[in-house]
């Protein structure tokens, strides 16, 4: 999964959950040197990634790092994803729904969307705390 494969482009048409091709700019280009037989090494570039490309469908590609499981949801609604092959997304189940949630079996990650007009940072170590809470 971590090497760039003959997988297909993702279309508007692809179904949720597919794997589908790593768009270039999420590989990276490494270096190998090999010892041949005459002792001379040779500097062999090989195309890897930490993450794999899957369809959320209606065209949409999200990273998904190796070793973790696509288990639904779409980019402007949140996408969740875990750490156990159980868990992983199945054709016309909607597992991000509170009812599939609290049933997975792994521990899940989930990436909400912000705009960034919405983003606030907040600097913890100037605020005040109040039995536990901040205020």
């Amino acid at each position: 999964m971590g090497e760039i494969t003959g997988l297909s482009e993702n279309t508007q048409d692809t179904e949720a959950g597919t794997q589908v091709r790593l768009p270039e700019k999420w590989v990276t280009e490494t270096v190998r040197y090999v010892s041949t037989e005459n002792g001379k090494e040779v500097e062999k570039a090989k195309q890897i990634a930490s993450v794999y490309a899957v369809s959320t469908g209606e065209g949409e590609t999200i990273p998904v790092p190796i070793g973790f499981y696509y288990v639904g949801g779409k980019i402007n609604e949140g996408v969740v994803i875990s750490d156990n092959e159980v868990d992983k997304y199945e054709v016309g189940i909607d597992k991000t729904t509170h009812e599939y949630a609290t049933k997975l079996k792994g521990n899940q990650f989930v990436w909400i969307p912000c705009k960034i007009e919405n983003y606030k940072k907040i600097d913890w170590r100037k605020r005040k705390w109040k039995m536990g809470y901040g205020n």
